[in-house]
């Protein structure tokens, strides 16, 4: 049986993952599956320039 790049355990379910990096190429299905979920893009939001009323109102008042 083939061992996982990344949990080094021998298991049946060990094969050869084409669209991975080099070195993930080998994983188990568990592994596998960690390292598609946990490169999911997160999408960043731009921070807003402009204050609403009540973010003006704390800073005047000095309202942290």
């Amino acid at each position: 049986m083939k061992s996982c790049n990344v949990c080094r355990v021998p298991d049946q379910t060990v094969a050869f993952r084409e669209r991975m990096p080099a070195g993930l190429r080998v994983l188990c299905a568990a592994c596998h599956v960690d390292a598609i979920t946990s490169s999911v893009r997160q999408v960043r939001v731009p921070e807003r320039v402009q204050q609403d009323r009540y973010a003006q109102m704390a800073v005047h008042y000095n309202v942290s």
